[in-house]
């Protein structure tokens, strides 16, 4: 299923068992990382599109508005970290943004997976020395990368779709439309609704279903009952959620439980 990471408790997390990537634009505050060792996609930065192949290098600078399409049995590296953790590099994904969020093979080190591995295996022991060096592996590859990028000043304009996504973001669990956003954002609605479906590229609510479900999914697997994932995840009966599960999904509840249990 899904990958969100619009609110993360810790600063430094890693996932060498990478499988899907959301199609859900989301937001946040960390830089993402993603390599693929098997498979492709396009990610989608800003609202500019760009291929991702295997053996290529994908960095999201914090506030970066992103969303993939992708196979659904990719293989690779998925890490999200907090850019306080580097005190050096700070700035530069605080000011910068890059031409191009993709470093492609070829331009790469030949030991990258090696360090990546290093960075996944380091955060799975839990303990400080074990997170100590894997930040230092993590800094070595995020410097790296800046090397290899062009870089731009920022803009500090246009910060109303990041507004639009964070709230959205933070109220999707609670009875949203886009008459309650443009309310609370003084907007109006059918500017909202412009920047989803022109820019977004996906409509208002499938956006919102799309959450709506993302959270279900973690739910679920956590062992939740069906009627309080529904409710807790922002539907307002079990039927809208059953059905709404299914079509974004393919299979409803009862069979994600079944196949998570499974797996």
């Amino acid at each position: 299923m899904y990958y969100t990471f619009e609110k993360r408790d810790a600063p430094f997390v890693a996932d060498h068992n990478l499988t899907s990537l959301t199609d859900i634009p989301h937001i946040h505050p960390e830089i993402e990382l993603i390599y693929l060792t098997k498979g492709n996609g396009v990610c989608i930065t800003d609202g500019k599109e760009e291929f991702l192949d295997t053996g290529d290098l994908y960095i999201c600078f914090p506030n970066q508005i992103h969303y993939y399409s992708s196979d659904d049995n990719l293989k690779g590296f998925l890490i999200i970290v907090s850019p306080d953790i580097f005190r050096e590099l700070k700035s530069v994904f605080s000011k910068k943004i890059p031409q191009s969020n993709i470093i492609k093979n070829q331009d790469l080190s030949n030991d990258i997976t090696q360090r990546l591995f290093k960075i996944c295996n380091g955060l799975s022991e839990n303990n400080k020395l074990s997170t100590a060096a894997a930040s230092g592996y993590m800094q070595s590859v995020l410097a790296e990368a800046l090397q290899r990028m062009e870089l731009s000043d920022s803009p500090i304009h246009n910060d109303v779709v990041k507004n639009i996504l964070t709230y959205c973001l933070e109220n999707y669990t609670e009875p949203i439309t886009l008459e309650s956003v443009a309310r609370q954002l003084y907007l109006s609605r059918y500017y909202i609704s412009h920047i989803f479906t022109d820019r977004l590229k996906i409509s208002f609510p499938e956006f919102i279903n799309g959450l709506r479900i993302e959270h279900a999914c973690r739910s679920l697997t956590a062992g939740c009952n069906i009627t309080e994932v529904a409710y807790s995840s922002g539907f307002g009966s079990v039927r809208s959620f059953n059905r709404n599960f299914e079509y974004q999904t393919g299979m409803t509840p009862t069979k994600y439980i079944k196949a998570k249990q499974n797996t």
